[in-house]
């Protein structure tokens, strides 16, 4: 299984790693007790972007959203981050899941009953955000799936046809103040041109990378597009975070399909809803 791989567990621990080392930027507080903190976890996987990465520790803390502390534009270099390897989970008291795979479902769902999380407290659907249009009957349009303080789509965007239509989809689930988080590889230039010297263009190339799309400008306008433009400290004025993490993170040639591999950045980017 493709989430069994090496080099997939160890961008998995980066991007938990790195999501955990940007709590402050993207406002991320200790939790109050009574106060429900919703997340939605699009493309979940096997529940990167939610789960506790330290396998030793099987520990439920619960901390909040709140207000997000960064300049109008933020682009700087991460430091090494020495906590616990933790994503979303220690900041939410409630994650909703969905996959377009029933099998990832399946896992995701799984890996939250072996942490003892009730499927109140965790749980993952199957759905697609990028349909025309879902059945009138289907898990998506519940209440539930809505009213969100937090959604996330974690190295996923770069399979998607539409990036901004699946954006706005998401910031559609958000409640206004709402934080909307995207995690992704950064341009890199370099790999585009070994990745054409390959053979790979138009379709395939952005199926595999998508590095142009994800530049800093670009992310900027697809999260305003999408209604996404509130500073992060929750003061008056637009605001946006793009932070792109010191580490590389490998693709090995039998991923990607280039010679001798990739090596990529990731990025978050990240705004709330006006």
């Amino acid at each position: 299984m493709l989430f069994e791989q090496d080099w997939v567990k160890v961008l998995a621990d980066q991007q938990t790693r790195f999501l955990r080392s940007q709590a402050e930027s993207l406002g991320l507080k200790p939790a109050v007790a009574g106060k429900e903190v919703k997340l939605l976890d699009y493309a979940c996987g096997s529940g990167v972007a939610s789960w506790v990465r330290n396998a030793s520790s099987s520990r439920f803390d619960r901390l909040p959203f709140a207000s997000h502390r960064t300049d109008n534009s933020t682009h700087h270099k991460t430091k090494q981050n020495k906590t616990k390897h933790q994503a979303l989970l220690p900041y939410v008291t409630k994650i909703r899941g969905v996959d377009v795979a029933p099998a990832v479902v399946s896992l995701y769902n799984r890996a939250a009953a072996a942490q003892t999380l009730t499927a109140d407290q965790a749980h993952a659907i199957e759905g697609d955000l990028s349909a025309a249009a879902a059945p009138a009957d289907s898990a998506l349009s519940s209440p539930d799936m809505y009213g969100f303080d937090i959604a996330i789509v974690s190295m996923a965007l770069h399979h998607m046809d539409d990036p901004q239509a699946i954006l706005t989809a998401l910031a559609s689930r958000l409640r206004k103040g709402g934080l909307l988080i995207v995690v992704e590889g950064t341009e890199n230039r370099p790999a585009v041109d070994k990745m054409e010297a390959a053979g790979l263009d138009g379709p395939a190339l952005r199926q595999m990378l998508n590095v142009e799309a994800f530049a800093e400008e670009t992310m900027r306008d697809w999260l305003r597009a999408a209604g996404c433009r509130c500073m992060c400290t929750g003061e008056d004025g637009e605001g946006f975070v793009y932070v792109v993490h010191d580490e590389i993170s490998p693709v090995p040639e039998s991923a990607c399909k280039v010679p001798g591999g990739l090596d990529r950045q990731l990025l978050i980017a990240a705004s709330v809803k006006a």
